[in-house]
């Protein structure tokens, strides 16, 4: 952020808006997928689901949550959200959805995300039968049911795309940061059973990460 006179194209930079603040040399592509395509992959997979909870950073991940309940809002989805500021909140966040929620949206949010309160968000959604979209296979192969996540080639690509924009002559002010353009679906069809969840052939054939 101290150079000023230099491009900057950042990849595979997790919540760059939470670190960034207007600087005009600096572009990229974000590690986050859009949450229109997020909620669309979940009500794909779970199609009767109207209610989602969110446990979030407002330091961290406050433009992503914005992002969920616009997109949300439109679908005729409610977002049931609660702010923490230390990990330690999480599980009595978490616990306080119960009965309120029918899915759970796991975000990249390095406050919540540690591996005690994932090892409490999957027991509560075995115990609660409430399906958890994550943004990472690794936590499906723990029991979360889905994820949709980066393709890191195709970042690359685009990161690579960008520079060449600039060095054919574009301003790096004229080319906005962007989102992911390719996801990856990730299923796990034991968690699928197990909370009574019969995903589509249609969607698991989508899926390139199946467990």
């Amino acid at each position: 952020k101290r150079i000023k006179d230099i491009p900057i194209i950042y990849a595979m930079v997790s919540n760059p808006m939470s670190i960034l603040s207007g600087e005009k040399n600096i572009t990229g592509v974000s590690m986050n997928i859009s949450a229109e395509k997020q909620l669309t992959a979940l009500l794909e997979v779970s199609p009767d689901i109207n209610r989602i909870g969110l446990v979030y950073d407002p330091r961290k991940t406050a433009h992503l949550v914005d992002e969920a309940q616009s997109v949300a809002s439109s679908s005729g989805i409610a977002v049931v959200s609660q702010k923490i500021y230390n990990s330690k909140e999480v599980p009595s966040a978490i616990k306080n959805m119960k009965g309120k929620i029918d899915a759970f949206w796991m975000l990249p949010d390095t406050t919540v995300i540690t591996q005690e309160t994932v090892e409490y968000l999957l027991l509560f959604s075995f115990e609660n039968s409430i399906p958890v979209l994550t943004f990472s296979d690794k936590y499906v192969n723990l029991g979360a049911l889905m994820a949709l996540q980066i393709d890191t080639l195709d970042v690359g690509r685009q990161a690579g795309e960008m520079a060449n924009r600039i060095i054919s002559g574009t301003n790096v002010s004229n080319i906005p940061m962007s989102p992911p353009r390719k996801a990856i679906l990730s299923l796990n069809l034991k968690t699928d059973k197990r909370l009574g969840i019969s995903v589509d052939d249609k969607i698991i054939r989508k899926s390139k990460i199946i467990y």
